[in-house]
């Protein structure tokens, strides 16, 4: 398990050396220290190296906000004790203009629901009861069609921001969704795009197979550039990469982001710094296992890779609540017809961004819901076709007690 020390902490090592994590008052990562430790003889041995250990102690008890947060005690019950559903939004569809999917979704200032149709390439906007105000896009290489919407923002001018991973470009419209600038992104987005402030945040590809995070000004210059969240290399995690997914989110001042195999959550600030971490994962949660190089090869291989992936569960999506909760979904992972996984929603946690505080663990999601994304609450897909496309948005209330009191504990 790692921690982020916010001062500088020193590790002993019984190896014969020590090294100093530092991190500077402004939160940046500073470079690591190896040092020679002075060997010591007999039992002056045993009583320095136990001073170690009551300094590291005594170090993560003060300065670690991470551990000492999630020794406490976390609340569990059913969604209804912890949410608070409104009336569902119904989505207004032609009968010769069907919305193909929500592939990616935003809640826009005004409360309108943004909606990315990777199907159909179109994307759309409606009112917060469903009614469709517009609509813009077609499939093809031509100015201002898509080949794959990737990623959907409404930035601070109200303009509405899509990434196009396949054909490397940017697609700005109208708040009206009218045609408004479309360029070539340099770097070639992933798909993500999020706002950071007055910045875009773009997941950006770094290599053939790795990924980064690039801060992009409102020129679309590159300001700084962090590499993505990752395990380690693919000889390392066989199959892993073909299989996980880098999810993220972003308040006006830090960026959340995942390994969606793998704990922990990290986040960053402003300048790109890493500022703290979430370490822990929900009791529930099953660690991806490593298999070898090869494993699905074969006779039984779709049978073998069945079963690995129903061992595990992954981090499926990340969202904020009104700038100040982070909803950490978690889901497992299933084989389609084409070999390519498909996710299912099942749970979710909830902390309190500015504390690290985790106000609640393993709430099982409504059956047969999906998670679309957060703003003003949390916006769930509860039903879709052959049923008509429905999505409720449910504000988080902290859990009742047992004489029916709302528990809003440091719920801001």
């Amino acid at each position: 398990m790692s921690h982020v020390f916010p001062k500088s902490v020193v590790r002993c090592d019984v190896q014969g050396s020590e090294t100093q994590h530092r991190i500077g008052p402004d939160g940046v990562r500073l470079p690591t220290r190896t040092v020679p430790r002075k060997r010591w003889p007999g039992c002056l041995a045993v009583v320095h190296h136990q001073f170690c250990f009551l300094a590291v102690t005594a170090a993560l008890a003060t300065n670690c906000r991470v551990s000492a947060r999630h020794t406490e005690r976390v609340e569990t019950g059913t969604f209804a004790e912890f949410f608070r559903l409104a009336p569902p939004a119904t989505l207004q569809e032609a009968p010769d203009d069907l919305l193909g999917d929500i592939a990616v979704f935003v809640e826009a200032r005004n409360g309108d629901l943004l909606i990315g149709d990777e199907i159909m390439s179109q994307v759309r906007r409606y009112s917060p009861t469903g009614s469709l105000i517009a609509q813009f896009g077609a499939y093809g290489e031509g100015p201002f069609e898509f080949r794959r919407i990737g990623g959907l923002l409404e930035d601070a001018d109200g303009r509405v921001v899509i990434t196009d991973p396949r054909l490397a470009r940017i697609t700005i419209l109208t708040p009206n969704l009218q045609a408004d600038t479309l360029f070539l992104s340099s770097p070639v987005p992933r798909g993500l795009v999020l706002l950071m402030g007055n910045a875009r945040l773009l997941l950006s590809a770094s290599g053939p197979r790795a990924s980064a995070f690039t801060l992009m000004d409102e020129d679309w210059q590159s300001v700084w550039t962090i590499p993505s969240p990752s395990p380690g290399t693919m000889q390392q995690y066989p199959y892993w990469n073909g299989y996980a997914s880098t999810v993220a989110t972003a308040t006006p001042t830090t960026l959340v982001a995942a390994y969606s195999l793998r704990y922990p959550v990290y986040i960053y600030g402003m300048g790109g710094n890493l500022l703290d971490s979430l370490t822990s994962a929900p009791h529930s949660f099953r660690a991806a296992p490593v298999v070898k190089r090869g494993a699905f090869t074969g006779p039984g291989r779709f049978l073998r890779l069945d079963e690995w992936l129903a061992s595990f569960d992954v981090m499926s999506r990340l969202a904020i609540l009104n700038d100040s909760l982070l909803v950490v979904v978690h889901g497992v992972l299933r084989r389609t017809a084409t070999s390519r996984a498909a996710g299912e929603d099942r749970r979710v946690d909830v902390y309190h961004l500015p504390s690290r505080s985790k106000l609640a663990e393993d709430v099982p999601l409504p059956d047969g819901s999906r998670v679309l994304g957060g703003g003003r609450g949390l916006y769930l897909l509860t039903a879709q076709p052959p049923e008509p496309w429905t999505i409720a948005r449910a504000e988080f209330v902290g859990r009742p007690t047992n004489r029916g009191e709302a528990r809003r504990g440091r719920v801001r």
